[in-house]
Parts: structure tokens; C-alpha cells; sequence
């Protein structure tokens, strides 16, 4: 008797990739940046008030005298990056006005602006691109403020972003795009805002050979599917490991989105 055909396997970047000891590390990570913090902003109204977020001490400061707003704690945080996070407008614009470093990075290369695209607040994503902000700026692993407000869903910051000349076809270290990331999280309004927008590209491949159309497979979201496809998406593309869509999507238990993709690369590989 001779077995039947081997399970198809979710590319490589598009699984879950459990590491069982990187939670207790993340957490150790952060008491010690916390602590650094801390002991840093010691006797500095201004860095105390960073170290805890404080928005509300932040504004008072600045209202009550000159203060250097680009004081920054080890971990390279902002008051820029802390206000953009929040969603606090009103202190963006002080901030700004005082002379803060729009394009100032934290240790990890973020952004004020991709604080603002993770917080979502399209304004003032728009308030620090008017400022100056560089909207290609990357950080570690290649995060763009475009690709982190498409994981987010932030459709309005993905507008914003694109009209200023973001460019979708930017790829993080994994070889993603905004798109993919977009398409992996479920978020459908987002993968239609970016399919509108110059630079929409579904055939472009990450690290493992899988396109936008794999990657939505592989997370059973039958509507982002079907519009990729409806755009001209490859049903009959092959990954790196030679799955097609239709296989990513039986790997993650999609059965009937499967059978969906099969008979749409059979009819050559789209409606």
C-alpha cells in the first residue's frame, strides 16, 4: 500500500515560530530598560516625567519654562515618540514648536512617526510628515511606519503615509511588504487602501517564496482572497518549498478555501 501524498506545509514565515524561553526574556528586558530608565531621569523633572509617560507633567514643563525637548532616556525614547504613541496632538504640536527632532531615533530605530502610525491617529501622522518626518525611515528587522501601521489596520495612517509617497514595495529583513503584513493580520480595508495605491505589486515574494496571496491563504480570510485574486492575483504560484495557495491554505485547515483556490488554478489561476 503506498502512503498517500505528503501534508503541504505554511511556508516558513508564515507560521508561528514558538520560542519557549522569549517571554521570560522579554520581561527581564524590560524591568532592566525600566530600571535604566529610571535611574537615569533621577533628579530631571523632564526625564522623570518620560520614564513614566507622563503627558500631562510633559505639557506643564513645557508651559512653565525652556526645557530641551530632545533629552532622551537610554533606551533613546522621546517626548516626540511618547506623544505620537498616545495619540496626543496637542502635545505633538508643542513639542514641535519647542524644537523637537521629528526624525530622532530610539535604540531600536523607531521613529516618531512610527510611533504614530502604531497609535493610528492620522493627524498626527500627518502633523509630523508636514514637520519633516521621513516616511522611508527603517528600523530594526527593516520596519517601516507603513508596514507597522498595516499590522496594526490603521487604514487612515496608510493613506496619509501613501499620499506623502510611501512606498508600498518597501521589504522588512523577512522580505514582506506592508501589503503582506496587511493580508496576514486580516485586515481587509487595509489590503484595499494599499491595492489602490501606486506600487501595488501581488507578485512579489518574501523570504520563503510565498506572495500575498499564500500568505492570505495560509490565514483562511476568504474576503482578502478573493479581492487579491479579483486583481489579477497568481492562484498557480509556487512558493519556495513548491506549495501554491490552495496548499497553504489545507496546511492551516482552510478546507473549503482550499478547494476554492484549486478550482481557480484550474481555470488558470484567477475569476
Amino acid at each position: 500500500m503506498r502512503p498517500g501524498p505528503a501534508r503541504p506545509r505554511l511556508p516558513v514565515t508564515c507560521r508561528r515560530r514558538p520560542d519557549a524561553g522569549g517571554a521570560g526574556r522579554a520581561v527581564l528586558l524590560l524591568a532592566g530598560l525600566a530600571a535604566a530608565a529610571f535611574a537615569a531621569a533621577a533628579g530631571n523633572p523632564w526625564l522623570e516625567a518620560l520614564a513614566e509617560r507622563d503627558r500631562a507633567e510633559l505639557t506643564r514643563l513645557l508651559d512653565s519654562g525652556p526645557v530641551n525637548p530632545n533629552l532622551t532616556l537610554p533606551d533613546r525614547r522621546t517626548a516626540l515618540m511618547v506623544a505620537a504613541r498616545e495619540g496626543d496632538a496637542d502635545l505633538v504640536v508643542r513639542l514641535l514648536a519647542a524644537g523637537a527632532n521629528v526624525n530622532a531615533s530610539n535604540a531600536n530605530g523607531g521613529t516618531a512617526l512610527m510611533f504614530a502610525a502604531i497609535g493610528g491617529d492620522d493627524s498626527i501622522v500627518g502633523l509630523l510628515l508636514d514637520a519633516g518626518a521621513r516616511h522611508d525611515s527603517k528600523a530594526k528587522l527593516g520596519w517601516t511606519a507603513l508596514s507597522l501601521a498595516a499590522v496594526k489596520g490603521h487604514r487612515g495612517a496608510i493613506r496619509v503615509l501613501l499620499d506623502f509617497g510611501a512606498d508600498q514595495r518597501a521589504r522588512d529583513a523577512y522580505g514582506w511588504t506592508a501589503m503582506m503584513r496587511a493580508a496576514h493580520n486580516g485586515h481587509l480595508d487595509v489590503v484595499e487602501e494599499l491595492l489602490k495605491a501606486p506600487g501595488a505589486d501581488l507578485s512579489t515574494r518574501q523570504e520563503a517564496g510565498a506572495t500575498v496571496l499564500h500568505i492570505a491563504a495560509a490565514g483562511g480570510d476568504p474576503d482578502i482572497v478573493e479581492l487579491l485574486v479579483a486583481r489579477g492575483a497568481d492562484a498557480t504560484a509556487r512558493d519556495s518549498e513548491g506549495n501554491t495557495p490552495a496548499d497553504t491554505a489545507m496546511a492551516g485547515g482552510h478546507l473549503e478555501l482550499a478547494e476554492h483556490l484549486r478550482s481557480l488554478a484550474s481555470r488558470g489561476g484567477g475569476n
